[in-house]
C-alpha cells in the first residue's frame, strides 16, 4: 500500500498561487469590476522592472510580506522566478535576525527594552513605504 505523498506550500508560494487564480479569473471574465486590464498591465510592468527586488526585501516589511506574492502572481512574474526571489530573500531574512540576535542579544539595555526595540524596527521597517506612499501622493 502507497503512502499518499501530500505537497507542501509555504504561505507565500499559497499567497502566490492565489494571486494566479485570481489573475486567470480576471482576465477570463469581467465579473470583477475593481480590476482592469491597465492595472494588470501596471502591475506588470513594475514587477518586470522591480519585481526580484520586491519581493526579496517585502520578507523586512511586514504588511507587504503579505501582500507581494499575491501581487506578484498578478504582474505575470514567473513561478519560478518567485520562488528564487522568495527563497532568497527568506534566506537573507533569518540570517539577518540569527546575526542581530547574536551581536545584540546580550547587551542589557537591549534585553531590558526588547518590545521598545522591536517597535523600533517595525516603525523603521514601515517608513520607506509610508514616505513612497506620500511622494506618490505629492506627485497627483
Amino acid at each position: 500500500m502507497r503512502a499518499a505523498v501530500h505537497r507542501r506550500r509555504g504561505g507565500d508560494a499559497l499567497n502566490f498561487s492565489i494571486g494566479s487564480w485570481f489573475k486567470s479569473r480576471a482576465l477570463d471574465t469581467s465579473k470583477i469590476p475593481f480590476v482592469k486590464p491597465e492595472h494588470l498591465q501596471h502591475t506588470q510592468n513594475f514587477f518586470d522592472k522591480h519585481g526580484g527586488k520586491t519581493i526579496i526585501l517585502a520578507r523586512f516589511v511586514p504588511i507587504v510580506r503579505t501582500l507581494a506574492p499575491f501581487v506578484a502572481a498578478l504582474g505575470s512574474m514567473p513561478r519560478r522566478v518567485f520562488l528564487g526571489y522568495n527563497v532568497s530573500g527568506a534566506f537573507l531574512w533569518i540570517g539577518s535576525l540569527v546575526a542581530a540576535g547574536y551581536l545584540f542579544g546580550n547587551i542589557p539595555w537591549i534585553s531590558k527594552n526588547l518590545t521598545a526595540v522591536v517597535m523600533a524596527i517595525v516603525v523603521l521597517s514601515i517608513l520607506p513605504a509610508v514616505a513612497g506612499w506620500l511622494k506618490a501622493r505629492a506627485a497627483t
